[in-house]
This record gives structure tokens, sequence and C-alpha cells, in this order.
């Protein structure tokens, strides 16, 4: 045994009678009474003992003489509590111990209203943490379960803290927390630290316990799967009996506090499973993993807060990097996020220091390694994290040096106020009485363009209200029209019209008797095959439900059916990517159907440093007419010789392109979400950066000649019609109306088609539409002509929300008969 050795066994032999004293102040082991005791030279263990201390093993007392004590076992007598290594002269022990815990006390009081997720995940687990708390007389014990790191110490102390909310009077509530681990090994010392003593051998004196300590207040056990089976079966004791008493006194005292305790172990799992028995309140702290994305990304937020109030200086996080962070699964949880928080935060002050700057900026060189060598297969997750820090218009979340910034509360908002009003929004929306809808065809347009941008957690929601039978007659009739496999793709539309009639099941009004004086269903004469379809669905589940729909409902979901018709039909742009590079772009391509499932078409080429230029002009053309459906191509890019590649394109084919660049992933994935929402056209994709002059540098001879006769025709026959927009949609309509009827594309055709269309919408909309003197016959004569015109029309009815009547239609009929 080496001297060292010897002499730190007898520092803590004599730090262990100090501390049963119950005396620690003024007391301690100097170098000239332990030479003397272990018959050593005094310089030498003088020498030992400052290296013990500068280990941190000894608490060293400044003075004359110098004292110490075993800094280990000190510790252990003030679980919970920070203990100073040095102890200046004038200073006392306790009073540090006490200020630390003052000082921990307010930096953690925060409240179970503020926690991340009160409102959302940990909304249930809070209440029952009130109901636990404030239950008579001192609360129910409570036993916390959670993984390592979700927080399970900061929500006792939350308990704790709502427990002095609850207080009558301004008496103290203790909060005593005991770190198990700290009696893992020493059950005898733990018994007398819960129960205390009745007399001390070395004082004389009675000595309290945690017990004691805790009366009126809370006794918390952080870590309670770390004891002994001797010490857990004592708390099972006290617990069970609700009294104990001190050792080596016989008078039994009642048990006046709440115990909380905290274990990483599952109550099924021993050794704890007999102590969970004993706890009357259960509470399971969920993994920050299934939290959710915006918890978390607030959570990052909210810590590096807390490191700018450390540090007091400002701290600009890259939005990359809070990207990186919210994308890794943290098997140890929060704890583990915190800690790469600070390391972050270490690096980043450290070049903020080579640099002179007060600003400390985190980017992703300051990351761990293991955070940027994380791969996550879930796509899903990542494009919720970018779409979250989408709505961030700056490069930087800013903190100010008090952890201030005007992002914290959008932050805490997002997750529960924000979008559970989004959500409650959509569905009041959809939930409409059909009695108080003044207009049903254009109500039925805005509710699909909404559900046509809601969120994948807004989609379950809705899922999760339907009716089971109403599910299964819509799709039984939707297979009978041969119309279930388009509407898959579609899925969140077809959702919107299952909840409608959901609804209107719940609704009272539903078992009214028909009204005699009712006016007809409008959608008879103006879509009959949906108009069946409508009515089939209603009286299936009339019978079921012995309820009435009337006329109007049935016009409702005949309008639905016939608008969704045409959305699951609609032909939509071809998508090519082209870009320098061995996998740029195919690897972009696959980036985008791995995170966006629809419907859309999309190719790419890589134009590779083997690939001439000829070649890749070649097989753009070639992947150009595999990719046409009607409606042209849209090409993304990255850099020259490829920028005009369009034009090349166009007149070797024909097929309408336009070309974006320089493409980035976020620009093809907001491209392909136009597209799906059919919000596209050519002139909302063009990126704002490009002026005008470049865009109409970029112009196909056939888009200048478009462009020429909106700026000398079009735009001089119309007076409030924003024509770009019309133009913009009509030029889809006749495409896919070309397409149907096996004409080509001309001039001359487009140019008939825009004028007359763009004075007939300003018709439609102010409801002064023209005549046709011999309508019948020319209908029945042309009816399969009329259908495919009009069938293509409805896409621009459903944008402008009118309705194109039969009339408009004949006149429009008669430019593909010249």
């Amino acid at each position: 045994m080496t001297h060292n050795t010897t002499i730190l066994n007898s520092v803590r032999e004599q730090t262990l009678q100090i501390l049963e004293s119950g005396d620690i102040d003024g007391h301690g082991v100097d170098a000239y009474t332990l030479a003397i005791d272990l018959k050593m030279d005094r310089a030498n263990v003088s020498r030992a003992l400052n290296d013990l201390w500068r280990d941190g093993l000894l608490i060293k007392f400044q003075g004359k003489p110098t004292l110490f004590l075993d800094r280990k076992l000190v510790t252990e007598y003030q679980p919970g509590f920070f203990i100073p290594q040095t102890v200046a002269k004038g200073e006392v022990l306790s009073n540090l111990i006490k200020a630390s815990d003052n000082r921990k006390q307010s930096d953690r009081a925060i409240f179970l209203e503020e926690l991340i997720g009160a409102d959302t995940s940990l909304k249930d687990i809070i209440a029952l943490a009130k109901a636990s708390v404030s239950y008579p007389p001192y609360g129910l014990h409570t036993l916390l379960f959670g993984s390592i790191g979700v927080g399970k110490s900061k929500f006792a102390h939350c308990m704790y803290l709502y427990k002095k909310t609850l207080a009558s009077t301004d008496s103290a509530i203790p909060f005593i927390p005991v770190t198990c681990h700290s009696f893992s090994d020493n059950p005898k010392l733990f018994s007398q630290q819960l129960l205390g003593l009745a007399r001390d051998v070395v004082s004389n004196k009675s000595r309290r316990g945690f017990l004691d300590a805790a009366k009126g207040g809370i006794l918390f056990f952080d870590g309670i799967e770390h004891l002994s089976p001797a010490s857990l079966e004592l708390i099972t004791s006290v617990i069970t009996k609700n009294y104990y008493n001190r050792i080596g006194d016989t008078s039994l005292r009642d048990l006046q506090c709440m115990i909380i305790a905290s274990t990483t172990c599952k109550s099924s799992n021993d050794p704890i499973r007999i102590l969970a028995e004993r706890f009357p309140s259960a509470i399971s702290i969920p993994d920050l993993e299934v939290r959710g994305i915006h918890e978390k990304i607030e959570l990052i937020i909210q810590l590096f807060s807390e490191e700018a109030r450390i540090i007091h200086l400002p701290i600009k996080i890259s939005k990359d990097a809070i990207s990186c962070m919210a994308n890794m699964n943290y098997t140890r949880n929060i704890i583990q996020l915190m800690n790469e928080i600070k390391t972050a935060c270490s690096r980043a002050y450290l070049d903020s220091l080579s640099n002179h700057c007060r600003t400390v900026y985190i980017h992703l060189h300051d990351l761990s390694q293991e955070l940027l060598s994380f791969i996550d297969c879930s796509a899903n997750k990542q494009e919720l994290v970018r779409h979250i820090l989408e709505e961030i218009p700056d490069q930087y979340i800013e903190l100010d040096q008090n952890g201030g910034s005007k992002y914290l509360n959008s932050f805490k908002s997002a997750p529960s106020t924000s979008e559970a009003s989004h959500q409650q929004l959509l569905e009041n929306h959809l939930s409409m009485e059909i009695e108080s809808i003044d207009n049903i065809y254009q109500t039925v347009v805005e509710n699909i363009a909404r559900l046509s941008n809601c969120r994948d957690t807004e989609l379950h929601a809705i899922k999760r209200n339907i009716y089971p039978i109403v599910f299964q007659i819509v799709i039984a009739q939707l297979q009978k029209k041969g119309k279930f496999e388009e509407s898959k793709k579609h899925i969140h539309l077809l959702y919107g019209i299952l909840l409608h009639i959901t609804n209107f099941l719940k609704r009272e009004d539903s078992h009214l008797l028909p009204d005699p004086c009712e006016a007809p269903a409008a959608s008879l004469d103006s879509f009959p095959e949906e108009y069946q379809m409508a009515l089939d669905i209603m009286e299936n589940l009339s019978q079921i439900y012995s309820c009435y729909f009337s006329n109007r409902e049935i016009d409702y979901l005949a309008s639905y059916f016939a608008i969704f018709s045409n959305w699951i039909t609609t032909v939509n742009l071809g998508l090519l990517v082209i870009c320098h590079g061995e996998t740029i772009a195919s690897d972009m391509v696959s980036y985008a159907l791995k995170t966006i499932y629809d419907d859309y078409i999309i190719d790419y080429i890589n134009f590779s440093s083997t690939m001439s230029l000829k070649e890749c002009l070649d097989l753009a053309v070639e992947k150009a007419k595999q990719l046409n459906r009607g409606s042209g191509i849209l090409i993304f890019t990255d850099m020259e010789p490829l920028t005009t590649i369009n034009e090349y394109i166009t007149r070797q084919t024909g097929i309408d392109t336009n070309i974006l660049y320089p493409v980035t992933l976020p620009l093809l994935l907001e491209t392909i979400r136009q597209i799906l929402s059919n919000r596209s056209d050519f002139s909302l994709l063009t990126p704002a950066s490009q002026t005008h002059s470049s865009r109409a540098a970029n112009l196909s001879s056939q888009e200048a000649f478009i462009q020429n006769l909106v700026d000398k025709v079009i735009s001089k026959t119309t007076v409030f019609l924003d024509t770009t927009k019309a133009v913009n949609v009509l030029e889809k309509c006749l495409k896919a109306t070309l397409l149907d009827l096996k004409i080509p594309y001309s001039n001359e055709i487009a140019a008939k088609y825009l004028c007359h269309c763009c004075n007939m919408l300003e018709r439609a909309i102010r409801g002064e539409t023209w005549s046709y003197t011999r309508l019948n016959g020319f209908t029945n004569e042309h009816h399969e002509l009329m259908y495919t015109v009009e069938h293509k029309l409805e896409y621009a009815e459903n944008i402008f929300g009118i309705k194109i009547p039969a009339s408009e239609i004949a006149y429009i009929t008669e430019i593909f008969m010249e």
C-alpha cells in the first residue's frame, strides 16, 4: 500500500466520524496530527495531502492549520449538492452547500406548464403529475419511468415547483434529492441517512434523516434501481406502513412527505418490481425520438439559449447545424443532445476567441464526428425538418447574451398552438353544414385546395375521425367506376370527402325528414355520372343510418367527385434533371422519389466527363419525348453549357419546354409539390432571383409568341382578369385537349383559343355568358368533341371557381372544327 493510499484511508475514517457527528464546519484533518497518528514525516504527509487535493479526492480548508476532508464521503452525505474542492479562509462549508442549492433551484425553476411538449407529448403525464402532487395530505408517492437522459430529475423538480404553488402558507417546502448511486454498495449508510439516528456514537446527539428533512415536501430518489435489495426493501416498508422510526429509537414517526423515485427499469423487472407495486402513481416519460421533430428542434433552441445565458455571449446557430442535430437519433436522449450542444459551443467559442469576435457562430464544422457521420434512412423526418426550418427567413437563429430570441416563441407554438389551430381550421372547413354554404361548387374548390397542402399529421388526424363503413361504401363505388387506383395516389383528397360524409352522419339534422319544397339537385344536369355515384353512396348510408341526405348534400358530393376526377386525371409537367458529374442528377432524383410519394414524372441525365455535349443533347431529346404527356417538360440544370438546352429540345421535338437553373434540392422538391398541387406553370416555377430580362432571354419561339399575344392582344381586350395567370392555366387546358384529339399544336390555334377563352373567363366570372342559338342541335351532333373540350376546361373552372355553361363550350368547340 502506497503512502498516499494510507493517508487517504486515514482521512476517510476521520471524515466519517465528523460527518456522523452532524457538524462539519470547522472540523477536518491537518497534516501535523495525521503525521503523528501515522508515524510519518510531516512534510511527506503535507505533500501527499496536497497531491490528493489536486486529484479532486479531498476538500481543502485554507487557514491555519490547513484542514482536509474526504470529498467523496461529504458528497454521499450531501447528495444532489455541489461540493467545492477548496474552501477559502473565512468561508463555511455548510453555507457554500446551501448557496449552491439556491443557485441550482434558481437555474432549474421551470414549471410543468413550461416544459417543451406540455401541450402535446407530455400533456397527459403532466396532468397525472399535478393530480399526484395535489392529492392530500402530502401527495401520492410517484415512480417515474424513462430511459437514460429523458429528463426524469428535471420532471421531479418541476413537480416540486408545482407543489410550492399549492402551498397556503409562506413556510419553506423542502425538496431533498438523493443520488442513489452513491449508496449502491453501502446499505447501512443509506438506512442511517434515510431514517436518521436516535443518538450518534460520536456526538451523542440525535441526527435527522432524509425523511425528517423532507417533512411537508418531496423526497426524490434519483436512479432507485442502483440501491441494494435491502435498501429497496426498507423504502417499500416505509411506504407500505406510512411510518418509520429512527435507528435506535422505538417511537414511531408518521411519514409526512411525498416520495418520488426515478428509474430506467420497467415496473415488471427486478429488482424494483415489488417496490413499484407500492407506488400508487406511475409516470412514464417518453424518449426524445418519439416526441416529434417540432419538440426536438424546440429543445435544441432552448438548450442553445441556456448556453448563451451561461457564457453571457450572443450565439448564432446555422440552420444546417440545427438540421443535422434534429436528424440525429439520440440513444441517451436529452442528456446526449445537451452534451453535443455544449461541445459544439466550446469549439465555436474557441474560434470566436481566435477571431476576436464576441458572437459565437455554430457551424457544421463545430459539430462532433458522431453527428456528422450519422446516417438516417428516414427521408420523411429529413423532409419535415426542412419544412420546419423553411419557416425561418434568416440563415442563422440568433440568441442574445441573455438567451433571448425572436424565434423562441414561434418554435414553442409550432407543434402545439399553430399546428393544432391549423388542423382544427381544416376540419372546421370540411365539416361545414351545407345549408350555410352559398356557393357549393366554390366551397368544394376551396376545400380541395386546402386538402392538397395538408401535412401528414393532419392526414392521420382526418383518418382517425372517418367512420369505417363510410370508407368501405365509398371505396366500393370508386372500384365499381374504375377510379380507385387513381384515387389512391391522392389519398388526402379522398379522405376529405370521407370526413365530410362522416361529419354529416354525426349531426343531429341528418335524421330530419325531407323537405317537400326542396329544390332539385343541380348536379343531375351538370355532373350526371358523379350525381349517380353520390346518389348510390347516400342510398347505402341511408339504409344503415336511417338518415336523409338533402339534394344540396348530393350536389356537394357530386361536385367533389367531379373536381376530384379532373384533379387525378390532369396531366402534369414532365421533369428532367441534368447536372454535371457522375451521380449528382441521379442522386437528386432518387432523393425526391424517396421523399415525395405521389404521381409525378421525372428522369435524370448525369453529364459525366466521359460524355460529349452532343451525346447529352441527344439523350435529353429522347428523354423529353418519353416524359412529355402533353403539358411540356421542365428541365433543371446546374450551369453552362446546359442553361439553354430547353431551346434545343423544343427545336428538335416541338415539345414545350422551360428551364430552371441553378438547380438545388430544395428547388426541385418545392417544384414537385407545386406540380402535385395543380399550381404548376412555368411563370410560377421560375426562380424569383432571375430578372425579367434573363427570363426573356431564355424564352423559346413559342413562348415569345404567347408573350407577344398577351402583351398586344389579350391584355388590351380584358378588363380585370390576371392575364398571365389565365393564359398559363388555359395553355395547360389547350395542350391536354390537343393531346386527346390528336391535333398538333400551332400558334394559330393557340391564339384563337387563348384570346377567346380569356374573354370567356371574364364573362363567366361576371355571370354574363353568351347564349348559343342552336345549342341542342350542335350538342347532339358534336357531343363527343364538346365533352372533351368541357372536360379539359374543368382545370380552369377549379382555378377560377366558376362553371362554364354549355353555350360557351359550344363556341370553344368550334375552334377545333376549323
